[in-house]
Parts: structure tokens; C-alpha cells; sequence
């Protein structure tokens, strides 16, 4: 339960890290899940997680769903 913690909070993290790095085009956000308003994302690592595998998946449409 505590590592599971720990990993949810970093995960946290990275992911209020970058809303606010794309804060302009960010409409909203659930949980795991950033909703932007233009066609480009760019991820990079924060320097303090540096060796930490960090990846998205993305896609266009009108309207939100669930992917």
C-alpha cells in the first residue's frame, strides 16, 4: 500500500507538471487524462525523474471520450 502511494503521487506529479506547462490549451483534465484544444504535445521528463520511463498516447477528435 505504501509503495502503491508513492508511485501515485509521483505519477501525480509529472502529470500537474505538465498541465501547467500547457496550461493555455489545457480544457480540462480527469485523472490520468489532459484534454488540450490543439493538435500538439510534447513530452519530456522533469530533470528530477530523469531515468523514468515516461510515455502518452494521444488522439484527435470533435468531441471527448473515453479512449
Amino acid at each position: 500500500l505504501i509503495f502503491e502511494n508513492i508511485c501515485q503521487a509521483i505519477a501525480r506529479d509529472i502529470l500537474a507538471g505538465h498541465i501547467i506547462k500547457c496550461k493555455d490549451s489545457c480544457v480540462f483534465h480527469v485523472h490520468d487524462e489532459v484534454v488540450l484544444e490543439n493538435a500538439t504535445m510534447k513530452i519530456d521528463t522533469p530533470s528530477w525523474c530523469a531515468d523514468l520511463p515516461i510515455g502518452a498516447k494521444s488522439f484527435l477528435t470533435k468531441y471527448y471520450r473515453k479512449e
